[in-house]
């Protein structure tokens, strides 16, 4: 029994029974008068009425949690007799009336956990001390991952995100922006390059692929020069579209933008990207890919964390720091936070309501019957004595009442 609790629920249990054993002592007193007054006699209904009363109360205190004076009385020690059924009213009660989503919601909205985050991760080492612990998780998640998990982890991911509903409207809309952005021409030169290379180094290939096709009465020296020719024209067509200022290379930006901006062509492409993505991610070199970056991610965590100027920890710090300054500096971003991680809260509360619940009832059923009497008596055990305490003074009323009232008719008898 913690210590907070043990001192008043031992001061008003010695109480109660003090004044129990004050009303015996007076009661035995009254009969050591040789003869007793009307004053005598009156404490004496009062006393004997108060111990009756501090008995009474007692008994129904004492039989919620044991046998009174270890005697098995029906009806008694109720508590730990009905241990499964308390826990599981205990473990209901609280789901509905204290874990109620739309409740958790409100209170944190109303205590502004986002202005809190923010205000602990600007005080001085917080974040350093989070970028610590983070950095030391990450490294332990990585070395203690199997090799296939990373893999099923990414493809899990990756296909939730893709198969969202209206996930290529997301992704025409990625591409409108990337062909807006500075990264367009970077892209289209390797892109012109990638095939560039590809015509070079296969040349043979495609040479090869011309004389399959072509007819039979055509000379094999006639193939070989039109391969050539054709290869060496598109190479140089791709060397005239890598020159950003050509005219070529304006006719094909046109071309994309073009492409780009169309509603209908946007969304084809981006149903084409969409389903290049999934086979990719279903095949076995993405499981490769994945392999080796989380290989080379393992390396490089190690190595960085291994000194004491690493980046990691620097990188994951700085993170916060510039969370926490935008968080505050913008209350529509804290309104915003605050609103996602209520939302968040209410969710995981109404899908562990039930668990919660079960949770709460098996932990009480596993208490053994002096943990469950000790842990119930630290929270209501204090306030019980007052019952006792009550009990006493009310009998001892009732019977001081009683007596003045029998005297009273005795006089008209």
């Amino acid at each position: 029994m913690s210590q907070t609790v043990a001192k008043p629920f031992r001061r008003n249990k010695a109480l109660a029974t003090g004044m129990l054993v004050a009303m015996g002592a007076m009661f035995l007193a009254t009969f050591l008068v040789p003869e007793p007054t009307t004053w005598v006699l009156f404490l004496r209904a009062v006393a004997e009425a108060g111990m009756i009363g501090g008995l009474a109360d007692w008994f129904a205190v004492e039989a919620l949690f044991r046998h009174p004076l270890r005697i098995p009385i029906p009806h008694t020690a109720l508590l730990p007799k009905s241990k499964n059924r308390v826990a599981t009213n205990i473990g209901d009660f609280i789901t509905e009336h204290f874990l109620k989503p739309d409740l958790i919601r409100q209170k944190l909205l109303d205590l502004n956990a986002a202005a809190a985050l923010s205000g602990w991760l600007l005080s001085p080492g917080n974040a350093g001390l989070i970028s610590q612990k983070t950095s030391l998780v990450l490294k332990s998640s990585l070395l203690e991952t199997g090799a296939s998990e990373p893999p099923v982890f990414f493809k899990s991911m990756l296909r939730n995100l893709l198969m969202r509903p209206k996930r290529e409207i997301f992704i025409s809309q990625m591409i409108g922006k990337l062909m807006a952005s500075e990264l367009r021409g970077a892209m289209t030169d390797f892109a012109l390059r990638s095939v560039r290379d590809l015509l070079d180094d296969n040349r043979e290939t495609f040479t090869n692929v011309v004389q399959e096709r072509s007819r039979w009465w055509i000379a094999s020296t006639a193939d070989r020069r039109l391969s050539k020719m054709l290869i060496d024209e598109m190479i140089g067509l791709i060397d005239d579209l890598l020159i950003r200022d050509s005219s070529w290379r304006q006719k094909l930006d046109e071309a994309l933008t073009g492409f780009a901006t169309d509603p209908k062509q946007s969304m084809t492409l981006s149903k084409t990207i969409q389903t290049l993505l999934l086979n990719l991610i279903e095949s076995e070199e993405f499981d490769e890919i994945v392999a080796t970056f989380i290989r080379g991610l393992k390396r490089s965590l190690d190595e960085d964390l291994a000194g004491e100027g690493g980046q990691t920890i620097a990188f994951i710090e700085s993170t916060l720091l510039s969370v926490a300054h935008k968080l505050e500096a913008s209350p529509a971003d804290m309104q915003a936070l605050n609103e996602g991680l209520s939302s968040a809260a209410g969710e995981l509360v109404e899908r562990l309501s039930s668990t919660a619940s079960s949770f709460i009832a098996t932990t009480i059923q596993n208490w053994d019957e002096h943990t469950l009497i000790t842990l119930i008596e630290e929270q209501v055990g204090s306030d019980l004595q007052f019952i006792r305490m009550n009990g006493t003074l009310l009998g001892g009323f009732i019977g001081g009442v009683l007596f003045f009232s029998s005297e009273f008719f005795l006089q008209f008898v």
